[in-house]
This record gives C-alpha cells, sequence and structure tokens, in this order.
C-alpha cells in the first residue's frame, strides 16, 4: 500500500500541503509524512529530500518561528 501511495504521487501532495495557508491541513499533512517516515524506515527519508521537503520545511519553520515572536 505505501509504494502505491508514493507512486500515485501522494508524498508529493502531502509535501505541498506543509504550505498551505491552514494550520491544521499543515499540521496533518506533517503528522502522515511523520507516520509514513516510520512504516517506510529510513531509506524514506532518501525520497522525501528528492521530493524537495525542504522548502516547506524551513517554511513552516520560519512561520511557526513568526507566529512564536509576534505572541512575545
Amino acid at each position: 500500500v505505501l509504494l502505491l501511495l508514493i507512486q500515485k504521487g501522494a508524498v508529493k501532495k502531502l509535501i505541498q500541503k506543509l504550505m498551505d495557508p491552514s494550520k491544521p491541513v499543515r499540521i496533518a499533512a506533517a503528522g502522515a509524512l511523520r507516520n509514513v517516515t516510520i512504516i517506510a524506515g529510513v531509506e524514506y527519508s532518501d525520497l522525501l529530500v528528492r521530493e524537495d521537503i525542504m522548502t516547506p520545511l524551513i517554511f513552516a519553520f520560519s512561520q511557526s518561528i513568526d507566529a512564536m515572536m509576534e505572541a512575545n
């Protein structure tokens, strides 16, 4: 099932959802990617890097940092 999800582009769509304007969508996408990595193992991380997970992760981190700075 996991291989099918990868082949059908679910990973790429989840990665894109990490930059969604809706915070609950971003959280759900991050949780889903986390769950998939637990099932797939370390070799899955190479796929995530190839699919450019770093750009949306940096975006998500910067959004969180901005929100914390505004709160203080």
